[in-house]
């Protein structure tokens, strides 16, 4: 008789199997191989899941989504073009069903610390003004936009209510520790290989290159549409994964430590293959703020700091080699002024389009549309046009929905910071606290490059790790240990919830 302990290695065991088989057929199968193997895994899934509801025990389904999150968007959305099914969507519809059944069967509980539920206000107020913004678009501009509003800021919201209120994070720590190390290293191996092969291998898209000069150069997205996601992704997972190292009780596997470093340094990895300038400029703050954090530490200065001083040293190496390898790439990346140029010929269409349509903005998903056969929009900065495209979040949310939205937008992440706050109150809490600051800073560095507000991938995995950090913060293990007992005396975690104290 298989015991339950024995049965979830076991799971997690075919879940990794499952996973390394499926990025070994992305790389070197064939279409029809590749596709069986899909189809396969998402029997194997739907299999699970609903092994999972019949048995009352939904925690597991979200590591299982975090280990599968960047393969859905390839082989996991019908149709490719404009998708209607897409495994982010089926799994935000089975969390809300469980929040749903759960508000029905306890519709008293715990509220949210105050300050956590006005960013939740804020947040529902800046998805109103965003569908009132679409009050002149008609057909299939307006289908569109409700879907792209659906995707990048309702679903990601869902997820993250769900982790706060119902996720076991203490009790899924070993998991998520396998899970997103495991996901990191098969990123790596995906975005090694269209950097080896110079093609897009899961392309939703023309390949994805961009002319410098006289050659080509490629920028890997790994299973994404953005290689913007693809980078930022890997930053996320290399803070994630040292936040969840850290906090995992004492005794773990050798063999799981070793899985947990090899996928800390692939995430690293894989936020530095896409090339951006704005990841770097990431990293360097995330530098700055460790060393904030540890400015009172001589052990952390005299052990740890000379290893972040030798990863510059290094890449001021690697910016040398790429000057003398591959001489237009590095005209590209680091002394070309075109790219400067451009995105301040963009700020000023963007304003130009804020001042025309100042409360309500343009319409959410639609400034492409408004400005791209409006002469009076073109603008050019030293002879370099403006591209037609905001690239910055937080001119791309003003430019959309007006100041209405833009300051509803801004007050929710004030208020989730001043929650999230009070973390440096608790004691032993600190790790969550700098976590969660580095991985909402560097969002909001790279979004002042690149407008990634608007990329739904990215904002889902975003969310999840914010989620993460505050719910380990305001929780105990007192406070897992009665939940278990809760569901030991026979309350199905379906319908159990896991309330976050005042």
């Amino acid at each position: 008789m298989i015991k339950v302990d024995q049965r979830k290695l076991m799971n997690l065991g075919l879940l990794i199997s499952g996973a390394c088989a499926t990025a070994a057929l992305v790389l070197i199968s064939n279409r029809a191989l590749l596709y069986i193997g899909a189809t396969l895994g998402v029997a194997v899934l739907l299999t699970y899941v609903l092994a999972a509801f019949v048995s009352g025990n939904s925690q597991g389904l979200v590591p299982i989504w975090a280990l599968l999150y960047p393969l859905g968007y390839y082989f996991l959305s019908f149709p490719m073009d404009h998708p209607i099914f897409t495994f982010d969507r089926a799994f935000v519809a089975v969390l809300a069903a469980v929040l749903v059944v759960r508000s029905l069967q306890h519709p008293h509980f715990r509220p949210l610390p105050k300050n956590m539920f006005y960013a939740g206000l804020s947040w529902v107020g800046f998805l109103l003004i965003a569908l009132i913004s679409l009050r002149d678009v008609r057909g299939h501009g307006l289908l569109y936009s409700v879907r792209l509003l659906n995707d990048t800021f309702v679903m990601p919201g869902i997820l993250a209510y769900y982790v706060l209120r119902r996720f076991d994070l203490r009790r899924q720590l070993a998991a998520l520790g396998v899970v997103v190390s495991v996901m990191s290293i098969y990123l790596a191996g995906i975005g090694m290989a269209e950097d080896i092969l110079r093609r897009d291998l899961l392309s939703f898209t023309p390949e994805n290159v961009a002319m410098l000069g006289n050659t080509e150069m490629f920028r890997a997205n790994g299973p994404f549409e953005s290689g913007s996601t693809y980078g930022l992704v890997g930053v996320i997972n290399f803070l994630l994964l040292r936040f969840l190292t850290s906090i995992q009780p004492p005794g773990l596997p050798s063999w799981q430590r070793i899985l947990q470093r090899i996928g800390t340094f692939s995430a690293f990895l894989v936020s530095l293959i896409p090339m951006h300038r704005g990841i770097v400029v990431t990293w360097v703050v995330i530098g700055l703020i460790e060393a904030w954090q540890h400015r009172t530490n001589p052990a952390w200065w005299k052990h740890t700091a000379w290893k972040r001083i030798g990863l510059f040293v290094l890449f001021g190496l690697g910016v040398i080699v790429i000057k003398v390898a591959s001489p237009y790439i590095y005209q590209d990346r680091f002394e070309d002024a075109s790219n400067i140029q451009a995105r301040l010929a963009q700020h000023q269409q963007s304003l130009a389009v804020l001042a025309d349509n100042l409360w309500l903005g343009a319409g959410f998903g639609q400034f492409t549309q408004v400005v791209e056969d409006e002469t009076k929009y073109q603008f050019f900065y030293q002879g370099v046009p403006s591209i037609n495209y905001p690239h910055n979040t937080l001119l791309n949310v003003a430019t959309e929905t007006g100041l209405l939205g833009l300051s509803l937008f801004v007050v929710s992440q004030i208020f989730l910071v001043a929650a999230c706050r009070q973390l440096l109150l608790k004691p032993g809490k600190n790790l969550a606290w700098w976590t969660f600051i580095s991985v909402f800073v560097s969002y909001w560095v790279f979004g002042m490059d690149v407008s990634i507000g608007y990329l739904s991938e990215l904002n889902m995995w975003y969310m999840f790790a914010l989620a993460i950090c505050i719910r380990y913060a305001w929780t105990d293990s007192s406070s897992s240990r009665s939940e278990r007992a809760d569901v030991r005396a026979g309350i199905a975690p379906l319908v159990h919830s896991y309330s976050i104290p005042n």
